[in-house]
Parts: C-alpha cells; sequence; structure tokens
C-alpha cells in the first residue's frame, strides 16, 4: 500500500522557500538507495523539501503475509511500523511571508500600471524579492519571491492534464515571468546604497582618504565619459556641497561615492568586498 501525502497550507505564498516534491529519478536513487529509498518514494526537488529530506522522509513500514493461493490473506507473520518523519520548524514568521507575498503583488502592479519612475518606466515591472532578518539572530524572518506558484501542484497525478500543463509553464524558458525561479537568493542585483559604507572602508584602508577630507558634490560628476548624478540635486533640492565622510554616509551622497570609489580603485574595492565575506556562502 503506498499513499505518500503532502498538504500545503498557503503554499503559494512560500512556494520557493518550501520547495516541492516530485518522484524519485534513476541516477539519485543510485545514491540514496542505501539509505533505504526505493523506487516508489517521492523526494524534495527544491527549498526546505529538499535541504530538510533526510529529516521529513521517515522509513516505510512492512508487513509480511501469507495468502493462499486465490490471494487472501490468511496469516500475518510479522511486521514493522511505519517511522514518520521529523517535524522541520523554520524561523519563517508566516504572517510576515504572506504581508510580503501579498505587497509584492500589489506594489509591482502599481509600479506598472501607474507610470512611476517616469521615462525610465516602461511598464515591464513584473517580478520582485522581500527578505527580512531579524538582526539580532540572523534567522530570516520572511523570504519571499514573486512571481510564484501553488507547489501542490506537483502532488498531482501524472493523468491530470491541467497540473501537468502548468508544471511545464512553471520551466518555460519563453515565460518572462519565470515563476519557479527563487529571486530571493538566486538573483543577481545591484547592490545600490548598502553597499557604499564597503567603499568607504576600502578607501580609508587603502589610505586614499581619511574620515575628515571633503569632496565638493556640486550636483554631477563625469567619470570616464559617463555623467552620474546626486539624487537630490537631480529631484531640484540642490546638492550637498562640501561633504566628508560622516556627512556622505548621512545622506548617502552619490557623488562623493563615485569620487572615492574612482580614486580606490575597482581591484581594492573588490579585496575588501572578499574580505568581508561577499561572493561566498555564509555558513
Amino acid at each position: 500500500d503506498i499513499k505518500p501525502l503532502r498538504k500545503y497550507i498557503d503554499g503559494q505564498y512560500a512556494a520557493h522557500l518550501l520547495g516541492y516534491v516530485r518522484g524519485i529519478d534513476e541516477e539519485t536513487l543510485k545514491e540514496l538507495k542505501d539509505e533505504g529509498y526505493d523506487s516508489n518514494d517521492i523526494i524534495g526537488q527544491t527549498g526546505i523539501e529538499l535541504a530538510a529530506e533526510r529529516y521529513l522522509s521517515g522509513y516505510d513500514g512492512r508487513r509480511r503475509v501469507e495468502v493462499n493461493t486465490k490471494g487472501r490473506l490468511t496469516d500475518e507473520l510479522s511486521g514493522e511500523p511505519a517511522i514518520p518523519g521529523n517535524t522541520v520548524v523554520l524561523t519563517i514568521d508566516s504572517r510576515l511571508q504572506k504581508i510580503a507575498m501579498e505587497s509584492l503583488e500589489r506594489n509591482i502592479k502599481r509600479i506598472r500600471e501607474s507610470g512611476i519612475g517616469g521615462s525610465k518606466n516602461h511598464r515591464d515591472a513584473n517580478a520582485g524579492a522581500v527578505v527580512a532578518i531579524d538582526v539580532n539572530s540572523g534567522e530570516i524572518l520572511a523570504m519571499a519571491s514573486y512571481t510564484t506558484y501553488d507547489p501542490s501542484i506537483f502532488l498531482a497525478d501524472s493523468s491530470d492534464k491541467e497540473a501537468q500543463k502548468a508544471i511545464q509553464e512553471l520551466f518555460d524558458p519563453e515565460n518572462e515571468d519565470r515563476p519557479a525561479f527563487n529571486r530571493a537568493i538566486s538573483g543577481k542585483y545591484a547592490p545600490g546604497s548598502t553597499f557604499k559604507p564597503l567603499v568607504a572602508i576600502a578607501a580609508l584602508e587603502e589610505g586614499v582618504i581619511t574620515p575628515q577630507d571633503t569632496i565638493y558634490d556640486s550636483g554631477k560628476i563625469n567619470i570616464g565619459g559617463w555623467d552620474f548624478w546626486c539624487l537630490e540635486y537631480r529631484n531640484g533640492l540642490g546638492a550637498h556641497g562640501r561633504t566628508d565622510l560622516k556627512k556622505a554616509l548621512e545622506t548617502s551622497c552619490n557623488i562623493y561615492f563615485h569620487e572615492i570609489g574612482y580614486r580606490t580603485g575597482i581591484d581594492n574595492i573588490e579585496k575588501w568586498a572578499r574580505l568581508f565575506g561577499l561572493g561566498e556562502k555564509t555558513g
């Protein structure tokens, strides 16, 4: 008797985080056969389903029975009860996770339809991600990736044509929404102003600047034939003027960090980024 069960409660809010299960393939079965897996098993393919597979799987039960020539049960000789898998508890706050997903969907739609961003908005906003971290412990409280899907479709029988079509669409290379792609951990994005303190550290440690050195922000700077702008200046709020490191960090001054980044050089910036562990797994 084979009856694998899964029930995802509001799975679409955490599909990439939870992951999904599918029948074991031949190559994986060869690797896991000694651990009690057989060809009828379903196993985790992505997300927590994959990462916690060994904790969640449990062990099959066994019944040894005697039957007559007509195949009817005459005696139960022995048996071993099934051992359920362990419970895995995440640090995710399900309410915060749901809020993050709903906010992503709502705001992406708003950006796409309202023209926010002026001429830069090509009305092609279709995806995004949110990660909320407890700064005291490093625990992940929410990890949302939009667009999403319902992991329950992977539990459907192979005869369910609608579910199989939905699965194919998830991995269709021509599907621009790429709903199966976990943008929270797999996307590559410009880091934005959060990278500025690291540029400052690189400049300080390499002796390029001192905390007291100033750079004049007139609103625009040209480096290598490219114009870079102060955000306040571009929005009609004036420039920062004479700016030292403290003021640059307080105001997130683009011009200051463009200039010291140029002076420090990409090799030194990369050196200090790697010393801070960027580009490596956190462990």
